[in-house]
């Protein structure tokens, strides 16, 4: 909201930010989304492995 009232040449600069932040925004969200599922895959993964270190060690 502090763009709208820069001054008259604020008409090319408010569209641009616009855009600018909202895809900002998009890009922040799909990011937080890779991280988010690489943090599962890395929990899974390491409780897979858990669980294969946990079934060799009982079965010796």
């Amino acid at each position: 909201m502090k763009f709208q009232q820069i001054d008259e040449d604020s008409d090319l600069l408010v569209p641009f930010s616009g855009f600018y932040w909202r895809s900002l925004h998009l890009s922040l969200s799909l990011w937080r989304f890779r991280t988010i599922s690489l943090d599962l895959l890395l929990s899974l993964a390491i409780q897979e492995r858990s669980h294969q270190i946990y079934e060799v060690s009982t079965n010796r």
